[in-house]
């Protein structure tokens, strides 16, 4: 098993059906890994459209959308979709081909830190710099995306590169609230943001401020953490308000 097959083994088992994508030739492992393996690829205009693509899925599902694209320019151009996503805390996660590892920083084609240019805009970015990890940097780039766009660069010598299975973890539970214990002058007030949607957490959040009688607010592009009439519900505030 290489690495390319690893990783398409590994998005599978996570309920991955399908990637959207723009044909590049920094990615034809994992093109040959995913057809091989019976996953869809959604060929796009644009790697903007695929990036679009996969914030789009991530909005409406709560679970990551994946996005794959070619190295150097398409990487930078996908990163529209994941700056989006980033300011609202969508879960995908984009998947950018490279050259050789071996000649990273040795002006092989459009070489580029891809990692470094995502690193802001991203909850993970990372180089899968060893085959073998490829299965657990994975893992860790999946709970990251969880709570908005991750980044993973797949250089081609690594995904041409024998690997192993190393075992899938348990997906992220939805947010656990703690006991509060408030101080009898304060008055608390619950901000809740894109974490709270993307998790499905928004019921437990409900019950929880209507136990403890806290109100809740939610800024402008998060409204629907609280989809149902409610005492505590203050509204939306920020842009709107």
């Amino acid at each position: 098993m290489t690495a390319a097959e690893l990783l398409i083994q590994e998005l599978q088992q996570r309920g991955v059906e399908w990637m959207a994508t723009l044909c590049g030739h920094g990615l034809d492992p994992l093109f040959h890994a995913a057809r091989r393996a019976g996953m869809r690829l959604v060929d796009t205009r644009n790697e903007q459209t695929a990036a679009y693509l996969a914030e789009c899925y991530g909005r409406l599902t709560r679970r990551p959308g994946v996005c794959a694209v070619s190295s150097g320019v398409a990487h930078v151009n996908a990163l529209t979709g994941v700056c989006n996503a980033f300011f609202d805390g969508a879960p995908m996660l984009l998947i950018s081909g490279a050259g050789a590892l071996a000649t990273a920083g040795k002006g092989h084609f459009q070489d580029l830190d891809q990692a470094a240019l995502a690193a802001p805009i991203t909850t993970y970015a990372r180089v899968i710099d060893q085959p073998e990890h490829t299965g657990r940097i994975l893992d860790e780039a999946w709970r990251a995306a969880q709570r908005g766009p991750a980044h993973l660069t797949f250089p081609m010598d690594i995904q041409e590169s024998p690997a192993a299975p190393c075992g899938t973890a348990a997906p992220d539970s939805p947010l656990d609230l703690p006991p509060a214990r408030w101080p009898a002058c304060a008055r608390p007030l619950i901000v809740a943001g894109s974490g709270v949607y993307y998790s499905g957490a928004g019921a437990e959040l409900l019950e929880f401020s209507l136990r403890h009688s806290i109100p809740i607010v939610t800024p402008i592009w998060d409204r629907g953490i609280v989809d149902q009439p409610s005492d505590t519900w203050c509204g939306v505030i920020g842009a709107a308000s």
